[in-house]
C-alpha cells in the first residue's frame, strides 16, 4: 500500500469567529432568573496533507502467511497553513435574585502541515519469513530512512514554510451596558471550567505495526519513520474572563 501527497505552493487558512450569548437591552431589569451560557464548543482546523492508511493481512481464521507486506506513506508541503478561532461568551450581570453561569465552554484551533495515521496488521496462526530467519534491516538514518524485511512500514514527511494556530476566548458580563442599574444584587456569577487550546504541528504521525502469530512467528518486521521540517511553527492560546 502506497500513499503520496504533495502540496506545492499557496496557503490554507481556516478562520472561525463566533459568539455565544444572552444579550440584553440597555437598562433592562432582570430578576429572579437563571441565565446560563454553558457547554458550547467552537473550533477551527487547517491541515495541509492528511491521511489514514491501513493494510491488513490475514485474520484470526488464517492458517498460515508466507507473503510479505509493505505500507509506505510520503507527504510533502510547501504551503502556508494558518488556523484561528475567536469566540466571545457573555451574559447580563445587572441582575437581582438571579444566577449567571458562563461555564464549560471550549474553543480550539488546530494547524498541521502533514498529518498521517499508518497501520499495518498481520494476523495468522503461522507467519513464515520470506527468505529464512533474519533481522529486518533499518538503514539510512533520519533523512533517507528505509526498512527492508518481511513486513515493513515506512513513513516520510517533509514540511517547509510555516504553520500558525491561534485560539482566543473572551468571557464577560454585560455590566457596562447597564450602568444605570444597581448591578449584581443578591445574585451569583460563575465562570468556570472553560478551555482554550491551540496546536500547531509541522509533522504528525502515528505508525503502528502489529504481527500476531498464534502458533509460530518467524517473520521479521520494522518501521522506518523520517520527519523533516524547516517550517516556522507557532501556537498561541489566550483566555480572558471579566
Amino acid at each position: 500500500l502506497s500513499n503520496i501527497q504533495a502540496v506545492e505552493s499557496g496557503s490554507l487558512t481556516s478562520n472561525v469567529y463566533g459568539a455565544f450569548a444572552i444579550d440584553a437591552a440597555a437598562g433592562a431589569s432582570i430578576s429572579d432568573a437563571t441565565l446560563s451560557v454553558s457547554g458550547n464548543s467552537q473550533s477551527a482546523s487547517a491541515v495541509g496533507n492528511t491521511a489514514a492508511n491501513s493494510l491488513t493481512v490475514g485474520d484470526a481464521n488464517t492458517a498460515s502467511i508466507s507473503a510479505g507486506s509493505a505500507l509506505a506513506s510520503l507527504q510533502s508541503s510547501d504551503a502556508v497553513v494558518a488556523s484561528m478561532s475567536e469566540v466571545e461568551v457573555f451574559a447580563p450581570a445587572a441582575v437581582s435574585n438571579s444566577t449567571v453561569n458562563l461555564s464549560g465552554n471550549t474553543n480550539s484551533s488546530l494547524g498541521v502541515i502533514n498529518d498521517v495515521t499508518n497501520t499495518l496488521t498481520v494476523t495468522g496462526a503461522n507467519i513464515a519469513p520470506l527468505d529464512g530467519a533474519g533481522n529486518v534491516q533499518l538503514t539510512g538514518g533520519v533523512v533517507t530512512g528505509t526498512a527492508q524485511g518481511d513486513h515493513v512500514l515506512g513513513n516520510r514527511q517533509i514540511a517547509d514554510t510555516s504553520v500558525t494556530s491561534t485560539a482566543s476566548t473572551r468571557l464577560y458580563t454585560e455590566d457596562q451596558i447597564a450602568s444605570a442599574t444597581s448591578g449584581l444584587v443578591n445574585s451569583t456569577v460563575t465562570i468556570a471550567d472553560n478551555s482554550t487550546a491551540a496546536e500547531a504541528s509541522a509533522n504528525r504521525a502515528l505508525n503502528t505495526l502489529s504481527i500476531n502469530g498464534g502458533a509460530t512467528q518467524g517473520a521479521n518486521a520494522g518501521i522506518a519513520n523520517a520527519q523533516l521540517s524547516s517550517a516556522a511553527v507557532t501556537a498561541n492560546a489566550t483566555t480572558s474572563a471579566t
